[in-house]
């Protein structure tokens, strides 16, 4: 787990440039935990506490905003996804797979 985090934080800087050099800092004052720290949490938090894995997602994903989500999961994180779970299963189940799939194992 902390070496996922930290990995998340060192590279959070580099996440959008096509950065390829092996020399540079580990932490910086730009460093910060990214979306895929808060569902590797999640994720950690439903196995320990033998909870719902998407309960989990969605209480940390609602309590952490703006990390970097995909437009799915931020559609997923908001109410109406229950309206869609409800018409189209099948579309649901395969953002939530989705989501499951994002996140690093634990």
């Amino acid at each position: 787990m902390l070496g996922a985090i930290a990995g998340d934080m060192i590279g959070s800087v580099f996440e959008y440039s096509n950065f390829k050099s092996k020399d540079f800092p580990l932490f910086c004052e730009d460093s910060t935990f990214t979306d895929d720290t808060v569902l590797t949490v999640a994720v950690a938090h439903a196995i320990m506490t033998d909870g719902d894995y998407a309960s989990a997602l969605k209480s940390f994903g609602r309590k952490y905003p703006r990390r970097g989500y995909g437009g799915f999961f931020q559609d997923w994180l908001k109410v109406w996804i229950k309206i869609i779970w409800l018409f189209f299963p099948v579309f649901a189940a395969n953002i939530a797979r989705n989501v499951v799939h994002r996140t690093r194992p634990v």
